[in-house]
């Protein structure tokens, strides 16, 4: 257990030094990938979760645990869409182009204007929620691109 500690606290450190932005956030487990952006994105406390058409079949499950989330964590009041995204919309999304990412992987990129989330599968995408989920919070979400897999 203490190996883990320090383990998670020297990447946790590395990712302050080296970032020049935004500072690593900091979610359990720790990030493999990640990139710190300008700002923060602040999401209205009434929005939309939209799923991509495609995978709606893989991604609903996902879409409404994020939905449930929003409400504990922040009394937000969010409603699932299938379709394209709008400006402060959450897109949940299915993409098999980078084998890198594996079954459990995601891609996170939040901007100023909206939160996008790509997975390979619907088991990545829950992960990469439970990473949005944790980088949610009244001062808003940092703008970030995070590319994560299991280790």
């Amino acid at each position: 257990m203490r190996k883990l500690l320090f383990t998670l606290y020297c990447l946790s450190v590395a990712c302050f030094i080296v970032s020049a932005q935004e500072p690593c956030p900091s979610v359990i487990p720790a990030l493999q990938q990640w990139k710190g952006g300008n700002g923060k994105l602040f999401l209205p406390a009434e929005g939309r979760i939209v799923v991509n058409p495609d995978n709606e079949v893989q991604l609903l499950s996902t879409a409404r645990i994020l939905v449930d989330d929003l409400k504990e964590l922040m009394d937000w009041n969010y409603t699932i869409k299938i379709g394209k995204p709008r400006k402060n919309d959450i897109y949940l999304s299915l993409i098999n182009t980078d084998k890198e990412l594996g079954d459990e992987g995601y891609e996170l990129s939040v901007s100023s204007g909206s939160v996008h989330l790509n997975a390979a599968t619907g088991k990545g995408a829950f992960y990469g929620k439970q990473t949005l989920k944790q980088l949610v919070s009244s001062r808003g979400i940092p703008c970030v691109e995070i590319k994560d897999t299991p280790r």
